[in-house]
């Protein structure tokens, strides 16, 4: 009788820690062109690799647009390359795009 209550609780462990993605962010300055192009996400899939991020963790990416809006990028976490490993802009795909007119990525906490 002891041996499926346990299963059962070890499951419903697996099952929970499963379920819960985390989040990684950074500023990219260097960032050029739109958040779903190439280099956006060659930044994002580098963010998540620097974080050990796993498949289904989100990644935020903020530049400052020099107009007074932070650009911020969401990213969903596809694949996860082992360590040691290379990453591709294919790694990451991109959720979407928000702008935030009169703060900085700074104030934003990046």
């Amino acid at each position: 009788m002891k041996a499926p209550l346990i299963l059962a609780a070890i499951g419903s462990v697996l099952l929970s820690a499963q379920a819960m993605a985390a989040t990684y962010g950074a500023a990219c300055p260097s960032c050029t062109g739109g958040p779903t192009g190439t280099v956006w996400r060659q930044a994002a899939a580098d963010v998540s690799y620097a974080n050990f991020a796993a498949v289904n963790d989100t990644i935020v990416l903020c530049k400052d647009s020099g107009s007074g809006t932070a650009i911020v990028a969401d990213y969903n976490v596809d694949y996860a390359p082992p360590h040691p490993g290379t990453t591709s802009p294919d790694d990451v795909s991109w959720n979407y795009t928000q702008g935030n007119v009169g703060v900085t990525c700074a104030d934003l906490g990046f």
